[in-house]
């Protein structure tokens, strides 16, 4: 119950949606307030709302929600509070109606909340809290909700290293490394390998044979802990294995006779 409310014959509550944001300095977002159980719509109101923190979000717009016919809204300089004045020309008879649309930017890392109260308690000239039906009978307000506003610094993304060799030959088993690869506020969650012939892997290393000749770009694509990406690429240039050396003995025949243990010449061609 808040305090100062109008007292009333309809009985109602005031929500606010959605109960938790998330933004990033200079991001913006809308937040609604809105009559929970309208029985006969809204014709008028006066509402005020305050941030806890300014210095984590700031209120940067109001408007009035359904329909509205005439609106006095008036925000706070520094942004911590804004309240509203108005009447509606035709809003849904019954069921949930929406007040107060209300536009937040994102400031410093922190978290706030954002609460309904009385005209007064943001600044406003009016003292208490108030919506009336369409027929002029103001409603009992019996519980009112907030907001929960939390900003936090953009994610940055990691940045993705390879190492490993620049050339094998076909058959041959090459290992690659990814120890190499960061992220500055936070940590890598996964580590996925291309190998450029229609294979992958995963890890923070990894081992590939290439079965033909040829210039192959192995990339690694890694993914931090908010799921942002990165990718690094190392190409690997794959050539054919030399034949097996072979050679020929030419001639066995010594130039002089020798016995067994002697060291003897002989000529062969490779």
């Amino acid at each position: 119950m808040v305090g100062g409310v109008a007292s009333a014959a309809g009985v109602t509550t005031l929500s606010v949606s959605p109960a938790q944001s998330d933004l990033t300095p200079g991001e913006t977002t809308t937040v609604q307030v809105v009559l929970d159980d309208a029985d006969g719509g809204v014709g008028s109101g006066q509402i005020g709302i305050q941030l806890s923190d300014p210095a984590v979000a700031e209120i940067t717009g109001i408007s009035a929600g359904e329909s509205p016919g005439n609106s006095q809204p008036s925000i706070s300089n520094d942004g911590s509070s804004a309240n509203v004045l108005y009447a509606f020309d035709n809003t849904t008879d019954t069921g949930a109606v929406t007040v107060l649309t209300v536009t937040l930017e994102g400031q410093s890392p922190g978290t706030t909340s954002l609460s309904i109260v009385s005209p007064a308690e943001a600044g406003g000239p009016d003292q208490i809290l108030e919506f009336g039906d369409e027929g002029g009978t103001p409603y009992t307000i019996s519980q009112t909700d907030s907001a929960t506003v939390t900003v936090t610094d953009p994610n940055t993304a990691p940045t993705a290293a390879v190492s490993g060799p620049s050339s094998a030959q076909v058959g041959e088993q090459v290992s690659f490394d990814a120890s190499g690869s960061s992220d500055a506020d936070g940590s890598i969650e996964s580590y996925e390998w291309e190998f450029d012939d229609g294979t992958t892997a995963t890890g923070a290393s990894a081992s590939h044979t290439y079965d033909a000749a040829g210039d192959y770009e192995v990339a690694l694509t890694v993914t931090d802990d908010d799921g942002a990406t990165d990718t690094a690429t190392q190409t690997v240039s794959v050539s054919e294995a030399p034949d097996p050396a072979s050679f020929q003995v030419s001639s066995l025949n010594a130039e002089s006779p020798v016995t067994q243990g002697d060291d003897a010449s002989v000529t062969a061609t490779v």
